[in-house]
């Protein structure tokens, strides 16, 4: 038995792997076989996202005791997520068997959900396996019978697997989506009251024959066009022939309730932007929209300081690059320039050893005219090899000169756009600190709101303590005088 649920554990936690979407509890890690101080033996671990906001079992309970109900675009909001989260999970061909209010989490600002909890879902491999099949390998004995679809019950009892079909998760979806309207099960009254567990089941069993009494949401809310919709989606997925439902949560996806949230979620548009939040007022959307531009504004000043690090550290390489290649350039310059006043040196001796044989003959009018020709043009060439050395060794120095000028022109560059990063960043800082400090000028205004606001509480109760007293002595003033009355007629 630990063997089985160890190994469903871990298919959990690879299930999950998988499966990375921003409306689904992101997995972090699997710890295996890990022995806590507070065990005795080894355990296994799942670790994943945290959800500040708790199950949507919390939510619904705080939407029942703040006394309000969930708004169309609300309860709107939260079915394009998780129909977002379902369909990415059908077209993987993985199924959740599962949905329930205690399997959707939500975020610190209440309105951003996660599918979570994939204890009972099939992978991607099982569920090819399960298509096979046509029956669920897993999970069919932990379903939670109030969220539970007729099916379950119809083959459980006759003694047949359960068929694994995307279908389930569709009637789980429309449960949850009538709970969020509504803030009470679907099937959860009966003659108008508020039905037992065992009757509530009872109910989904009988669903659409005559003794069901699944609550429409014109029962409650009345015939209004602004549920007609959501009346309409939930009678399509809430068939109790399961074929004549909708086969995944693909194609719920178009719905008129959910299709242009939908569509504006997963084009980056946060749920926060669509809808207030639940449980905020203004105070508290200040705060949380004060708080989001000071996260941002640490984003940038982050950002700005690792480009400026890297900026710098890449400056730093590319300058120490260009003083080596520099001081290489200029060796090899300086070697080239050194061979070539060599070579001017070896011409310049080798003209003066020319004109010194002619010098030495004497007369050149008895040399031979040929040689005296050759000679000259010799001398010629030489003189124009020197000239040509001069004028490399001048255009060697230009480029150097050139190559120079541009390395500081870079530098300078380097040195501006190094003083502009850091005069961003300073701007953003002090940007950041004037809304810190508004944050915290909101902050003590909401304090002192309600200091004030229990002041005033603390005199109504003074004042109200001090009413009944005086009430009382009324009270015992006129019980007094009633009895002085009835000894005067007594005597009498």
């Amino acid at each position: 038995m630990m063997m089985k649920h160890y190994n469903n554990a871990k298919e959990e936690a690879e299930t999950l792997r998988n499966l990375d979407h921003k409306n689904i509890v992101r997995f972090i890690s699997f710890i295996d076989r890990h022995i806590p101080d507070w065990a005795l033996s080894s355990m296994c671990f799942i670790a994943m996202e945290y959800c500040a906001g708790g199950s949507l079992v919390d939510w619904l309970e705080r939407m029942k005791s703040s006394g309000r109900r969930t708004t169309v675009a609300e309860a709107s909001v939260i079915a394009a997520q998780l129909i977002s989260a379902l369909s990415f999970c059908h077209i993987r061909d993985v199924g959740h068997f599962d949905l329930k209010p205690g399997n959707i989490f939500l975020m610190a600002d209440n309105i951003k959900i996660k599918l979570g909890d994939f204890g009972s879902a099939l992978t991607t491999q099982s569920a090819t396996e399960s298509l096979r099949t046509g029956f669920m390998t897993r999970g069919v004995g932990t379903f939670t019978q109030n969220y539970a679809a007729p099916e379950f019950y119809a083959r459980i009892s006759s003694g047949n697997e359960v068929r694994k079909s995307p279908r389930l998760d569709v009637w789980g979806f429309a449960l949850i989506l009538q709970e969020v309207l509504t803030l009470e099960h679907a099937f959860g009254r009966i003659r108008g009251q508020a039905a037992l567990h065992a009757e509530i089941q009872a109910n989904i069993q009988r669903h659409e024959q005559p003794e069901s009494t699944r609550t429409s949401l014109f029962a409650i809310f009345g015939e209004t066009d602004e549920f007609s919709d959501f009346e309409e989606l939930l009678k399509k997925c809430l068939r109790a022939d399961s074929n004549l439902r909708p086969r995944t949560a693909v194609e719920l996806r178009n719905e008129r309730v959910v299709g242009d949230f939908l569509n504006r979620l997963e084009n980056g548009v946060r749920p926060c932007d669509l809808v207030r939040p639940p449980f905020e007022d203004e105070k508290d959307t200040q705060i949380r929209e004060l708080k989001e531009k000071l996260a941002i504004k640490d984003r940038k000043i982050v950002d700005l300081e690792r480009s400026l690090n890297s900026n710098q550290n890449a400056t730093q390489g590319i300058r120490q690059n260009e003083v080596i290649e520099s001081l290489n350039q200029a060796y090899v310059d300086n070697q080239g320039e050194s061979s070539l006043i060599q070579e001017n040196n070896e011409l310049k001796k080798e003209i003066q050893e020319l004109k010194d044989q002619i010098a030495a003959h004497g007369d050149i009018s008895k040399m031979n005219n040929e040689d005296l020709q050759r000679q000259q043009n010799e001398y010629k060439k030489l003189v124009d090899k020197h000239n040509e050395a001069k004028n490399e060794i001048k255009d060697l120095r230009l480029a150097y000169q050139e190559m120079t000028e541009n390395i500081e022109s870079e530098k300078k560059s380097r040195d501006e756009l190094t003083a502009r990063y850091r005069s961003e960043r300073d701007e953003l800082k002090i940007e950041k600190e004037m809304l810190e400090t508004s944050l915290a000028q909101k902050v003590s205004e909401i304090k002192t709101l309600s200091e004030a606001n229990q002041a005033s509480y603390n005199k109504l109760r003074l004042e109200i303590q001090r009413l009944k007293t005086e009430r009382d002595d009324i009270l015992h003033e006129l019980d007094r005088l009633k009895k002085m009355e009835t000894k005067r007629h007594e005597t009498r």
